[in-house]
């Protein structure tokens, strides 16, 4: 069975994940991350289980 390449997810996400972790996902960083958060309730002395596909220390919020 041969690999659709433009619906290779691994090579996609191996992609994300160095631009995200490099600081080169500039819209992550000053757009989406920051957008998020702003939309969360006030979160002090709550527990959180957090779900989803994110890296790890973006839970460190």
């Amino acid at each position: 069975m041969s690999i659709n390449k433009s619906n290779d997810y691994d090579k996609f996400a191996s992609k994300r994940h160095y631009e995200v972790t490099n600081g080169i996902k500039k819209s992550l960083r000053f757009v989406e991350k920051p957008m998020m958060i702003s939309m969360l309730p006030d979160l002090k002395d709550k527990k959180i289980l957090m779900l989803g596909c994110a890296l790890q220390k973006k839970a460190n919020y």
